[in-house]
């Protein structure tokens, strides 16, 4: 590996606990409970959601799965 490709690996780790750190607020939002939101925000939350867990499925990484063995 060149030390373009460890730069960009890093980012790419970087962007990966960006979408877990975005993943982690949404979900918190009004205590979990969306519904005290709008129906757009709504919406997009979840199509966010959805795309956030098609995207780590297809990666084969499961944060849930991480954070209990953690414990």
């Amino acid at each position: 590996m060149t030390k373009e490709d460890i730069k960009k690996a890093k980012a790419i780790i970087e962007l990966a606990d960006a979408a877990e750190m975005l993943w982690v607020v949404l979900a918190n939002v009004s205590e979990g409970d969306w519904t005290k939101q709008t129906k757009e925000w709504q919406v997009a939350a979840k199509k966010w959601r959805d795309n956030y867990f098609k995207t780590i499925k297809k990666i084969g990484f499961n944060p849930l799965k991480e954070v209990v063995k953690e414990k």
